[in-house]
């Protein structure tokens, strides 16, 4: 191990810092958030296989080049701890609530009569929060609105509702599909931002990153971070070879079985 490697996983949760030395490598993030220290139970473990989209969360990460923060949509289900160093994640629980100003997608969501059951929603609602987060004041078609959610299931099969109550941040959406919008009664102590605010997520001060790579062992399990090819190359000579390693990136296949 370099001098200069930690054991450390330093990630940011909901804008606040978090430190754990040494995760087992089988500890995925949605088990994390429901630990009992934690108990940011928004994001379900529904199939925990990463194909239906209840655990999804929003992970964040700084691009130095650019000097902003990236944004996309994950499976918490599938990502490890381990694999969270430098980066920020934002729960549904980071986005707002009903005691301060609730988080515009999850508002017309409620609107339009898009909750089911709600143990999908919280997936629903995060993953069009990042997509809207990653792509700023750009608004998409409802087609394209509609396409960003092959990975989100339903199983209320309330799947008009929802998907209406996210097209109403598309480009093309109409006066017709105004006026045919299913809309419920809302309690009046919800404060809402409007459909045109600009969604925040809790985020650290910029900017952020990893301080340094990972490299540790926990369980039986070694974890290596590396940050270059050469890097890579050489924790493989190091470890024995290829057969005895398993590269963790979108982890959809290692994730499911291997663990």
């Amino acid at each position: 191990m370099a001098q200069q490697d930690t054991s450390v996983v330093t990630f940011f949760l909901n804008g606040k810092q978090v430190e754990i030395d040494s995760p087992p490598a089988d500890l995925r993030l949605v088990d994390y958030l429901h630990l009992p220290e934690v108990q940011l139970t928004g994001s379900k473990k529904g199939c925990g296989q990463g194909g239906c989209g209840a655990c999804t969360v929003v992970l964040s990460a700084w691009d130095t080049a650019k000097g902003t923060a990236q944004h996309r949509s994950i499976n918490s289900c599938l990502r490890p701890v381990a694999a969270l160093n430098g980066l920020a994640v934002t729960t549904i629980e980071g986005t707002g609530s009903v005691t301060s100003e609730m988080n515009p997608v999850a508002f017309s969501l409620a609107k339009n009569d898009g909750s089911q059951c709600g143990y999908c929603s919280p997936g629903w609602v995060m993953n069009m929060t990042a997509y809207m987060s990653a792509n700023g004041a750009k608004k998409p078609t409802k087609q394209e609105i509609e396409n960003i959610f092959d990975g989100n299931l339903c199983r209320c099969t309330g799947y008009r509702p929802i998907l209406e109550a996210m097209k109403i941040y598309a480009s093309n959406w109409s006066p017709d599909d105004q006026k045919n919008l299913m809309k419920c009664l809302i309690d009046p102590a919800f404060k809402p931002a409007g459909v045109d605010s600009e969604i925040e997520l809790a985020l650290p001060p910029s900017p952020w990153g990893p301080e340094a790579p990972l490299a540790f062992e926990s369980d039986g399990y070694v974890w290596r971070s590396p940050s270059t090819v050469e890097e890579l190359l050489s924790d493989i000579s190091e470890l024995g070879g290829t057969s005895n390693l398993r590269l963790v990136c979108g982890n959809t296949s290692v994730g499911v079985y291997d663990y």
